[in-house]
C-alpha cells in the first residue's frame, strides 16, 4: 500500500535539476558556442546523450570527472571546435546554476515536517555551493566523492542510507524526491524506497538535458510538477 506524506521522517532530494535549473544554465554557456539555428531542445538532448553514453561506456567515472568531457562530445556533434580551455569553463559554469523560484520557499516549508538530505553526482564545492542558494536546508549534504559512487548505481543510495540510518531514519521512512528518472526513480524504486517525481519538464517535450530512461522503468510513487506542487500536496495531506 503506498504511504501518505504524514508517513515519512525524511526526504531526500537530488539538487540538480530538481532544485537548481541545470538545464538554463548549460544553455547560457552552450548558446553562444553552437550555431544560432540550434534549438534549445537539440542542445539539452545532445548533453542528455553525451552523457548517458560516458555512463555506458565509462561507469567508473564519477559525475565531476565525466562533467569535462562531456563539451567535447558535444561538439563534436555539432561539429564545432573546441576552443583550449573550454571544457574547464564548462565546468566553472555550473557554479552559476541557480534555484528554480520556487525551490527555496518550499524547502523552508518542508524542514519544518522533514529532516532533509541531498545526494548529489557534483562534487564537494559545487554541492556546497548549491546548497547554500537554496538557503543551506540539509541535515547532511552526500556527493558522490563521500559515498564512493555515482548516480544511478544503486551503491550510491545504499551508502547514504546506511549514514541517515545513524540519525535515526530508516530506509522506509524516507521518501526519495527527484527530477531524474534515469538517476534517482529507477534506481530507488529497485532498493524498495518509495519515490515522488518532480515533473520540472512538465508541458514541454521530450526529457531535456536529462538521459532517457529504460521504457517503462520508471513508475514513481508520487507526481509533481514542480516543488511548489509538491509543497502543496504535503500541506494538504498534513492539513496545515
Amino acid at each position: 500500500m503506498t504511504k501518505d506524506f504524514t508517513q515519512f521522517k525524511a526526504l531526500t532530494f537530488d539538487i540538480v535539476g530538481t532544485l537548481i535549473d541545470f538545464e538554463a544554465g548549460i544553455l547560457k554557456w552552450c548558446r553562444p558556442r553552437l550555431p544560432t539555428s540550434t534549438t534549445d531542445n537539440q542542445i539539452l538532448e545532445c548533453f542528455a546523450r553525451v552523457e548517458k553514453n560516458l555512463h555506458t561506456h565509462s561507469p567508473h567515472l564519477s559525475f565531476s570527472q565525466m562533467f569535462p568531457k562531456i563539451w567535447p562530445g558535444m561538439a563534436k556533434e555539432f561539429g564545432v571546435q573546441v576552443e583550449p580551455g573550454a571544457a574547464e569553463q564548462f565546468v566553472a559554469s555550473t557554479f552559476d546554476w541557480q534555484p528554480f523560484p520556487d525551490s527555496k520557499q518550499a524547502l523552508a516549508y518542508l524542514k519544518q515536517h522533514y529532516k532533509l538530505y541531498t545526494l548529489t553526482t557534483g562534487g564537494r564545492e559545487l554541492a556546497d555551493n548549491l546548497a547554500e542558494k537554496l538557503g543551506s536546508p540539509f541535515a547532511q549534504v552526500f556527493t558522490a566523492s563521500d559515498v564512493g559512487y555515482s548516480k544511478p548505481d544503486v551503491r550510491a543510495f545504499n551508502t547514504q542510507l546506511e549514514a541517515v540510518a545513524k540519525d535515526g531514519v530508516k530506509k522506509e521512512d524516507v521518501l526519495w524526491v527527484a527530477q531524474s528518472q534515469f538517476h534517482d526513480i529507477v534506481p530507488a524504486q529497485k532498493l524498495g524506497l518509495t519515490t515522488m517525481w518532480i515533473e520540472r519538464r512538465h508541458g514541454l517535450k521530450g526529457y531535456g538535458a536529462t538521459p532517457v530512461p529504460d521504457p517503462g522503468a520508471a513508475t514513481p510513487d508520487f507526481h509533481a510538477t514542480s516543488l511548489q506542487d509538491f509543497a502543496a500536496q504535503v500541506r494538504k495531506a498534513r492539513g496545515d
